[in-house]
Formats: C-alpha cells, sequence, structure tokens
C-alpha cells in the first residue's frame, strides 16, 4: 500500500471517533463529497469528521480502491 494510503487510512480512523455536534452547523453533501468546514477546506485528503460519520464504516479494501 502506498504511504500516502496508510496516512489516509489512519486520518479516517481518527475523524471516526470525533464526536459530531448536531445539527451539523456545515453544509455537507456526501454526493459531492463537499463540507464547508474548516477542516474539510485545509486537509489534503479532502475529508472530515462530517463526511466520515455520514460515509459511515468503510471496509479494510475501500482504501486500496481508491487512486
Amino acid at each position: 500500500m502506498a504511504k500516502w494510503r496508510k496516512e489516509l487510512k489512519c486520518e479516517w480512523k481518527k475523524l471516526q471517533q470525533k464526536e459530531i455536534i448536531y445539527p451539523n452547523p456545515y453544509l455537507t453533501d456526501i454526493d459531492k463529497w463537499i463540507c464547508s468546514c474548516k477542516y474539510f477546506l485545509t486537509n489534503r485528503f479532502m475529508i472530515c469528521k462530517h463526511l466520515i460519520h455520514i460515509k459511515g464504516p468503510v471496509y479494510t479494501n475501500y482504501f486500496k480502491k481508491i487512486f
């Protein structure tokens, strides 16, 4: 697995553990994979806890399918 994929997986797991405040005050769209939170806008993987929580659990091979 490429180094960046391992880093993405690690970041993903870290964000899964973060608590979410409801209702979500940010514009978050899982279909377009966007979020208006500052973390998403500055994250090199374009992920944030809001998107990760909406996406839900993923299988380990999910990270191998990402380009």
